[in-house]
């Protein structure tokens, strides 16, 4: 079974809705006719940066993030 790929991508927006980081804005028709329409909003997310450090206690990598507010 082949997937298409709006369906890989209306999955994904999907999951971004639901994790709170946007949303589906429903438009309705012009007055003078066409169809109706959905559109993503992604809403503003922190810029999260990520400094990765190796750490020999562990034996591998840790993060030590730094957010933009």
């Amino acid at each position: 079974m082949r997937v298409r790929p709006t369906a890989i991508a209306r999955a994904a927006l999907d999951q971004l809705a639901k994790v709170g980081w946007g949303e589906w804005i429903h438009k309705a028709p012009a007055p003078d006719g066409g169809r109706p329409t959905e559109v993503f909003k992604l809403e503003s997310v922190p810029c999260v940066h990520e400094t990765y450090v190796f750490d020999s206690a562990v034996g591998g990598l840790g993060g030590a993030g730094a957010v933009d507010a």
